[in-house]
């Protein structure tokens, strides 16, 4: 009984930690509006989307007809275009925004040379390629200041690796799943990385260093092996020390990282789908609001305070497949669907209500 309640002391005030972290008095619900529209770059489903590091202005995104593309949002125009060898699932940049990554559905991995002159990109030129995994290539995450690279795969394996200024790939470390992994991330500040596997109630922390591996519960409870639900994606608050986790049923939880608290659980039903489909969960400039999206074809925005939903970004008329996240100034979210579109958002404000 004693130890029930410290636990419970303990749990509480991780959650009034968090909420004094993530509270603002002033805060009100973000303003979004589309600053850009691209639905004439392609004429196949988008797959994929990121933005260049050194000039947002400037998009890369793939289609399911092996085509790799790089965009001038800003005159909508085509900037310079490859073929892959199969369907592009997920793209990242590394080196500092030097080499462009693209992971295929033949678990083929393509290294590009961005081509630039005065932080305007003029062509893309094809480095080297390597075989990383047996099937699909699902999600890649990069991170340069551990100068490394993930990759997971419907081969029941994530990679680790890295991608020198030559483009040579270089594999670190490869982890075996019984099932395949949907969520992966970094945590530099703890030199570690973050996998959650497919039906099971644990997400596995791998030092970085010593590739000591720990098991933490996804439950409340170490001792409940129950698989409720499974996380679909994952990211990190800039703090790194919080974890977002976007699962299968219509829920985000905020854990501690390395820790099983549930801090805090968002659930909005227009999350939930008869069938699997590829969730993406993102933390705003301000650290005040998730954002996800959702089967409705609409990217919900949540106070991570209350967690209730204070926004919705219509646009797309079909499922939206990837979204990724600019924080400079403002928020800036870049989409790509389904419908043939690109679309990017701006926040501009934020509302009265």
């Amino acid at each position: 009984m004693k130890e029930n309640e410290e636990a419970s002391e303990e749990m509480s005030e991780e959650i009034e930690i968090f909420k004094q972290y993530v509270y603002s008095p002033t805060v009100t619900p973000p303003v979004y509006t589309e600053k850009v529209v691209l639905d004439s770059i392609h004429q196949a489903n988008v797959l994929c989307v990121v933005f260049w590091d050194k000039n947002d202005m400037f998009l890369f995104s793939a289609d399911v007809q092996n085509r790799l593309v790089c965009i001038n949002s800003e005159d909508q125009t085509v900037v310079c275009e490859m073929k892959v060898s199969a369907p592009c699932c997920s793209l990242t940049t590394v080196n500092h925004g030097t080499l462009l990554l693209a992971g295929c559905m033949d678990g083929l991995l393509h290294v590009f040379s961005i081509d630039s002159t005065n932080y305007c990109i003029t062509s893309l030129t094809k480095m080297n390629q390597q075989k990383l995994h047996e099937k699909a290539i699902l999600k890649l995450r990069s991170c340069d200041t551990l100068d490394a690279v993930l990759s997971t795969s419907y081969d029941n394996t994530v990679a680790l690796f890295n991608v020198d200024k030559l483009g040579t790939i270089t594999e670190k470390a490869r982890y075996y799943f019984k099932y395949t992994c949907d969520g992966i991330a970094f945590s530099p500040k703890h030199r570690s990385i973050i996998i959650a596997e497919r039906n099971q109630p644990f997400m596995t922390y791998i030092n970085l260093d010593t590739q000591e591996k720990t098991e933490v519960s996804i439950n409340n409870h170490d001792w409940d092996l129950h698989v409720s639900f499974c996380i679909i994606d994952l990211c990190l608050m800039h703090d790194e020390d919080y974890v977002v986790a976007l699962t299968d049923k219509g829920r985000v939880i905020i854990f501690g990282y390395g820790k099983n608290t549930h801090i805090q659980v968002i659930y909005d039903g227009s999350m939930l789908s008869d069938s699997y489909y590829n969730g993406v969960v993102v933390v705003d400039r301000e650290e005040n609001h998730v954002l996800t999206i959702c089967p409705d074809y609409c990217i919900h925005v949540f106070s991570l305070y209350s967690g209730k939903e204070v926004a919705v970004l219509k646009g797309h008329s079909k499922t939206i497949r990837n979204m990724t996240c600019q924080r400079d100034l403002t928020t800036t979210l870049y989409t790509c669907s389904y419908d043939h579109s690109i679309r990017v958002w701006k926040q501009v404000g934020y509302s009265l209500c």
